[in-house]
């Protein structure tokens, strides 16, 4: 039996670093910032938009690999801006 739906490692860190950028930017954006919407929301909003956006994004990035550093840079980078 063959399992429909394969997470490839690229797909996975594509969505991380798409994760990363909207969680920063519901965190600290204005409009989500009031207190009136409670963390855990604005972290399941930056979920599933994250969920979203990442399949037009898989074929538009360039690969990174786990392994290097270019990785982790990206996810600071995005976290940043």
């Amino acid at each position: 039996m063959q399992i429909p739906f394969f997470l490839h490692a690229d797909k996975v860190l594509c969505f991380a670093v798409i994760f990363a950028r909207l969680g920063a930017m519901m965190l600290t954006a204005p409009l989500y910032k009031c207190r009136s919407i409670p963390l855990h929301i604005r972290i399941l909003l930056a979920f599933v938009l994250a969920i979203l956006v990442a399949p037009f994004q898989w074929y538009a990035t360039q690969s990174i690999t786990v392994e290097s550093d270019a990785f982790f840079l990206t996810l600071v980078e995005n976290i940043l801006i």
